[in-house]
């Protein structure tokens, strides 16, 4: 079992050899993650297993990291589309994807520039460290966005509408989690952010399950342009 699931808990249970016995036996075999009990115990094993496990997972911070995960997997796999597509209209003799990031990193360079201007007498720290630098995970999905409007990705225009929906719903929600680092207070509770927005764990949920659609639907486009 440890071979295909390295990190799953583990519930052996034994008519004949006492849980002692088998705790003996999971040690010298150098076993991690081994719950030992008789059958007569098996269920309530199971069940406090199972609670901890849910706690786990609906603790604030948890759900936090599954979030962060899932959005770092969906700009990963806009990275992969962005990919094969520029590949694929080069070789074909078509419109070029890298004209349009360029443009998108000097128009950002552009801003920069106004920018530096700008923060160079006065700035506060916190002005600063709200610049990033240039052809951010959010240009790609703006310039994938564009790719998706063009004739020849038109089987796939279907999925802009979910891009587009997670660039102005999901994006801002998860750059607020980002951004904030809870307190002990906050684990239990909710995310606050400098200008008392509130997140709880309800907010959190849905927030996951919107990203788990949206990220099924990169996925989707990822694979179908893999697969030509």
């Amino acid at each position: 079992v440890r071979q295909y699931a390295p990190h799953k808990d583990v519930i052996f249970y034994s008519a004949q050899t006492r849980p002692p016995e088998l705790r003996q036996l999971v040690f010298n075999e150098g076993v991690e993650g081994v719950f030992c009990v008789t059958r007569q115990e098996l269920v309530d094993e199971v069940m406090g297993v199972f609670e901890i496990l849910v706690r786990k997972v609906l603790d604030l911070d948890h759900s936090r990291g599954i979030v962060m995960g899932a959005t770092s997997d969906i700009d990963e796999m806009v990275r992969q589309c962005l990919l094969i597509m520029s590949n694929r209209l080069a070789a074909a003799g078509g419109p070029d994807l890298v004209a349009r990031a360029l443009d998108r990193i000097r128009a950002r360079q552009e801003g920069a520039a106004t920018t530096i201007e700008t923060l160079n007498d006065g700035a506060t720290m916190s002005e600063i460290l709200e610049e990033h630098s240039v052809f951010t995970a959010y240009d790609r999905l703006r310039v994938l966005s564009h790719a998706l409007s063009m004739n020849e990705f038109e089987a796939y225009a279907n999925v802009r509408r979910s891009l587009v929906e997670y660039m102005n719903d999901v994006i801002p929600e998860r750059n607020r989690l980002g951004h904030q680092v809870l307190s002990p207070d906050d684990r239990a509770g909710e995310v606050v952010d400098d200008a008392g927005n509130t997140m709880d764990l309800d907010e959190l949920r849905r927030l996951r399950r919107r990203i788990l659609g949206v990220r099924g639907d990169f996925r989707a486009l990822l694979t179908a342009l893999q697969d030509g």
